[in-house]
């Protein structure tokens, strides 16, 4: 995925402001549809960023995401203030396809969802605007993470789910405080590369968890979003090419992998010579 961050004037607001943006980098066919995230009301529009795995997710599905700013007015006109809804459902969707062409222009093919302030601003934009935008929430990933957890007890009699958290928290110390409260032996991180591992290696030895693992598309295979290849392309070795044959916008993603192959190989070299 491309990532830019975007500062530009709003006619409609009367001034400068900001939005992240991801781009897919390869394209099937035909236009990218397009998902607009908006923030909460104790975050900006670099949140999603910083704290979830919306670039991950995107990627994998070869979506495209604006992330704007959206200030603290509620997506609402105000009488004696800015015209966030406008903006939003007005001047940003034009905006955005007059600077990225790729972007569809379809209805069919344009998103809006968000969480707190921005689930409130999406619902109002999706009902407002029904002629640009296609109604989607975006609060439902610790759904996703107790589904994992209920299907694994389901597979694992004898597993002692301690708890599930989404990836939304703001502070770090309260939720490796309930990972150390509930004893927990192994815990998954999805927080997406190279978020989680970082996040690992900084806060792993407070939650006294004896593994840390760092999970990706896993996640949605146990939750039951998404199915493993057969079982002869994983005895194979060949799950990684059912995947990129199903999600051919990983594509970019993939062809990185020798790159790292490389690097690993020079690296052993130099470790190998006295």
């Amino acid at each position: 995925m491309a990532h830019l961050v975007v500062d530009f004037y709003s006619d409609t607001l009367g001034m400068e402001t900001r939005m992240h943006v991801l781009l897919p980098e390869c394209l099937t066919e035909g236009k990218a549809k397009t998902l607009y995230l908006l923030h909460g009301m104790s975050d900006d529009e670099g949140t999603w960023m910083r704290r979830t795995s919306i670039d991950r997710y995107a990627d994998e599905h070869g979506l495209a995401v604006v992330m704007p700013d959206g200030g603290l007015g509620w997506y609402t006109d105000m009488y004696r203030g800015l015209a966030w809804f406008r903006f939003i459902s007005e001047e940003l969707p034009a905006l955005c396809r007059r600077f990225f062409p790729i972007l569809s222009d379809k209805r069919e093919d344009t998103w809006i969802g968000g969480n707190s302030m921005g689930g409130y601003g999406a619902l109002k934009c999706g009902l407002r605007a029904p002629q640009t935008f296609r109604l989607r929430d975006l609060y439902d990933a610790h759904k996703k993470a107790e589904q994992a957890g209920e299907n694994l007890k389901k597979r694992y009699p004898d597993l002692l789910l301690c708890g599930t958290h989404d990836g939304y928290f703001q502070a770090d110390g309260p939720v490796v405080d309930q990972i150390r409260a509930a004893r927990a032996d192994v815990v998954f991180v999805c927080l997406g590369a190279p978020k989680q591992e970082r996040w690992m290696a900084q806060y792993g030895p407070e939650t006294g968890a004896h593994l840390m693992v760092g999970l990706g598309g896993v996640l949605d295979v146990y939750a039951g979003h998404v199915k493993r290849a057969p079982e002869i392309w994983q005895k194979l070795g060949l799950e990684w090419c059912y995947r990129l044959l199903h999600q051919p916008s990983r594509l970019g993603r993939m062809a990185k992998l020798p790159l790292f192959l490389l690097e690993a190989a020079r690296e052993k070299g130099k470790r190998g010579k006295p």
